[in-house]
């Protein structure tokens, strides 16, 4: 789907997808130097994850953008209208027309697809939630759905040589699986963490094929907490959210 002014442009897509899927992930500036944080503060952020939304869908469309909270949840939108009350990490849907989203700011967006069934997913997977099993859980919930092959794109996240990380994070992954040691990279006296290397090898794990954008939040095109912490530590508090959206097939 090619997007066109007034809409915001999405800063990436994945090229293989793109003809078939309508799909996008939002950075600092989308549309002539705007800002399309979708973390300000109400009505301005519900505005503008709908301009993110409708550049997909249309201006007729639904769109839904869960209280991320670094979990484990995966909810299903049934319809259009439905309420989204509960906190989550994953969304799926099969609706025609309506748009699933996430916001992050180094974590990694997930898309997850699957054409024969036109189903689709989206989470955001930090450390914590990826270690926790949102991952594994979308793929259960996608698959009790009757999904029997699925797709799954990692969006803009923190790349290893940018992810420091402290010896607790490094001891938590280890206790869980020493194969884990894999993921982190030992330089002097820092610990680098691979987040997107530990998804895909998460995801592999179940069957499922997986792309990677290789795209690097860290820097000022996309909204990175490492970067502001870096850069403009006053501020690091108060940074915005990209945002990551998809929707399923039309009819």
């Amino acid at each position: 789907m090619s997007l066109s002014l007034p809409f915001p442009r999405v800063a990436y897509q994945y090229p293989e997808w793109t003809p078939q899927l309508r799909h996008g992930f939002f950075a600092k500036k989308s549309f002539q130097g705007e800002d399309w944080n979708i973390n300000k503060a109400f009505p301005k952020a519900l505005e503008n994850r709908r301009q993110i939304a409708q550049s997909m869908a249309g201006p007729e469309c639904a769109f839904f953008f869960p209280f991320q909270v670094h979990g484990t949840a995966v909810q299903e939108i049934q319809a259009p209208d439905q309420d989204l009350t509960e906190p989550c990490d994953g969304l799926i849907t099969n609706i025609s027309g309506v748009v699933l989203g996430v916001q992050t700011a180094d974590c990694a967006p997930v898309i997850f697809w699957a054409p024969k069934e036109n189903w689709v997913g989206i989470c955001h997977a930090g450390w914590k939630g990826a270690l926790a099993g949102i991952l594994q859980e979308m793929v259960r919930c996608l698959q009790n759905k009757g999904v029997t092959e699925m797709q799954a794109l990692i969006g803009p996240t923190i790349r290893p040589v940018h992810y420091p990380v402290g010896q607790d994070v490094y001891e938590i992954f280890l206790n869980q699986d020493l194969s884990n040691k894999a993921f982190f990279l030992m330089k002097d006296t820092e610990i680098f963490f691979d987040l997107p290397g530990y998804i895909k090898k998460v995801l592999q794990d179940q069957k499922i094929q997986v792309w990677d954008s290789q795209q690097d939040t860290f820097g000022d095109v996309y909204y990175s907490r490492r970067w502001a912490l870096k850069y403009d530590p006053e501020k690091a508090s108060h940074i915005g959210f990209c945002s990551a959206v998809v929707c399923p097939k039309g009819n």
